[in-house]
């Protein structure tokens, strides 16, 4: 089995996170996280709600800040990159847009926040097949649309690097589908993709990597297949429970 060893670090590419802590007054959100996401492979963040998923992935972005340990894209803290949201494009909550604002508008607006070109707005509007309401109101959107809107806009940079929290919560198996496959294309394109989820049925056959927390702490990370053989098992929830993930 592949463990995380006390201070190692990453390599400078993709995403690092090592031995990150944070306390809320009195609770220990993080108790020393470690994770790695490289390029071209899928890395999924698995743990129960309440294992410091989120936290980790909000320190990461520069959200919040840790008390110690560090959190880094492509080597650096996210936001000493000049140009942030071109390296890395983030959903953790695909809720925040104004619904009285269309999905098309609502893109407009965070392309030129980002820099980005005004193109980039219909190529990604084509590319995840958004046409058909992308001019509506996003109050009437579903939970499917609203998640393809984050995306977009996490897309808009056209970023190495691909974050999603909890990316299937709430939608429906046709949905469910979709991202399974575009989380998929997006490796194959060589860029790295984290995915945080504790819906492990639902990334069963996409996951490469995996990095499992619980209460704060990292309890195993490595490749899937190379777990399963290490463990004696045959499935992700089985890498899963045997890890420690499930009491």
């Amino acid at each position: 089995m592949t463990e995380w060893r006390e201070g190692e670090a990453g390599t400078g590419e993709g995403v690092c996170v090592d031995r990150l802590t944070k306390t809320f007054r009195r609770h220990h959100a993080l108790r020393g996280v470690c994770l790695e996401a490289r390029p071209g492979r899928v890395t999924g963040f698995l743990g129960p709600n309440g294992s410091g998923k989120s936290t980790t992935l909000r320190c990461l972005l520069g959200l919040q800040r840790p008390d110690s340990g560090t959190a880094t894209i492509e080597g650096v803290r996210y936001e000493r990159h000049e140009n942030p949201t071109s390296v890395v494009g983030a959903v953790l909550d695909s809720s925040t847009v104004d619904p009285a604002m269309s999905g098309y508008a609502h893109l407009k607006v965070y392309a030129a926040f980002g820099g980005h070109r005004a193109e980039r707005v219909d190529r990604c509007v084509e590319e995840l097949e958004m046409e058909s309401y992308v001019h509506r109101c996003a109050g009437g959107y579903s939970t499917g649309m609203r998640q393809r809107l984050g995306i977009a806009t996490a897309l808009l940079g056209n970023p190495r690097i691909v974050v999603l929290d909890e990316p299937t919560n709430g939608l429906d198996p046709d949905g469910i589908a979709w991202i399974r496959e575009l989380v998929r294309d997006f490796a194959a394109s060589g860029r790295t993709v984290l995915v945080s989820t504790h819906v492990l049925s639902e990334f069963e056959g996409v996951l490469d990597d995996v990095v499992i927390v619980r209460e704060g702490r990292t309890l195993v990370a490595g490749a899937v297949e190379r777990l399963k053989e290490d463990l004696g098992v045959d499935s992700l929830e089985a890498v899963y429970a045997k890890a420690g993930g499930r009491r």
